[in-house]
């Protein structure tokens, strides 16, 4: 379970407040959210504790299809050390963004909803994490840098894993 620093690696970042409506969709959780820019790179962060409500946690695509996304691909991604997320490839209008999904406690991380829904319990401490930025030139560049800010992250954590 990160700690989202406003200094990592190249990263600097601000806590975001979140909105009403963000607030009122995660009624019984803990919302969290930051801004990380470095250079041309604009990261962001939602950081979720669940609360007792399993039903204010959706899988990212579904929320992004409901919002009138269009999602291009869904599948997972293995960064390291067997840690895995959703690597979600999504594009509304002009606006294309790539997003990186994965769900925590203190046992278990997994980069499916279905693993983290059938884990949870309401009295646990669970979490969920989504990490985006808009796709520039191609998906991979954008990749890289998600790649290098979670680098940066598990570094700044200084335990070894995310």
């Amino acid at each position: 379970i990160p700690e989202f620093p406003l200094q990592c690696g190249e990263f600097w970042g601000r806590t975001i407040q979140p909105d009403e409506n963000t607030m009122r969709f995660f009624a019984t959780s803990k919302v969290r959210q930051y801004r990380y820019t470095a250079n041309d790179i604009d990261i962001s962060v939602l950081a979720v504790q669940c609360g007792k409500n399993i039903h204010e946690i959706h899988p990212a695509s579904h929320c992004l299809r409901t919002s009138m996304w269009t999602v291009h691909s869904e599948k997972t991604l293995y960064l390291h050390d067997n840690f895995a997320v959703t690597e979600i490839d999504a594009q509304k209008g002009g606006s294309r963004i790539l997003v990186w999904v994965w769900y925590s406690s203190e046992d278990i991380s997994t980069s499916g909803f279905l693993g983290f829904r059938r884990h949870f319990k309401p009295d646990g401490n669970y979490h969920t994490f989504q990490i985006s930025l808009p796709q520039y030139a191609n998906a991979e560049k954008s990749r890289n840098e998600l790649k290098k800010f979670m680098q940066a992250l598990r570094s700044k954590n200084n335990h070894g894993k995310i």
